[in-house]
């Protein structure tokens, strides 16, 4: 389990500029809040995880203030309140490299997913929350392996790192969010 303590500890890697990310109390609860105003940085975690022993990833967020933009599908748009990263090779190059990013969205409806429009398929973007701020805290639990298989069509056994990020660099807005703990298991 990576608690958020442990998570404000994790690399930083700007893309534009550096989103603020500090442990706080929020409702009772240690959180890692982020907060970008036009800006993209995010935390990494790099690790060798063992999806035939714990496939499932589990985490806690909440956004509080999304990024105003108008098609968050396109360069211009692509900004979300929170966003929690897998990365993994199929290969041995640099080119090798896939993610999926889990994101909250603010318009597109959750289960829908893309191919992110910097990257295009090597990088595929999932909606797990669309909008609806006023609900509080969400848990989500996915499985990895099989969305791999899904998406990218390949059975891969490890993934090589996680990675949360706040952005609302490409819409010059801002957004706001917390994070809570993140769970590798086996069911």
């Amino acid at each position: 389990m990576l608690t958020p303590k442990q998570i404000s500890e994790w690399k930083s890697k700007s893309f534009n500029g550096l989103t603020q990310y500090q442990l706080v109390e929020h409702e009772g609860q240690l959180a890692l809040y982020a907060k970008s105003n036009s800006a993209a940085s995010g935390l990494f975690y790099e690790a060798d995880i063992d999806l035939n022993q714990t496939p499932y990833l589990s985490w806690r967020w909440k956004v509080t203030q999304l990024p105003n933009l108008t098609n968050e599908q396109t360069r211009a748009g692509d900004d979300f309140g929170a966003r929690v990263y897998i990365i993994f090779n199929d290969g041995w190059t640099f080119l090798s490299t896939k993610v999926i990013s889990y994101v909250w969205s603010g318009q597109t409806p959750v289960g829908q997913h893309w191919p992110n429009p910097f990257v295009g398929k090597s990088a595929m973007m999932v909606s797990m929350r669309e909008g609806a701020l006023e609900q509080g805290w969400h848990e989500e639990k996915r499985n990895l392996k099989a969305d791999i298989q899904q998406f990218f069509g390949k059975e891969i056994d490890r993934i090589k790192a996680i990675a949360i990020m706040t952005d609302a660099d490409n819409s010059n807005s801002s957004a706001e969010a917390f994070y809570g703990t993140i769970k590798f298991s086996s069911d």
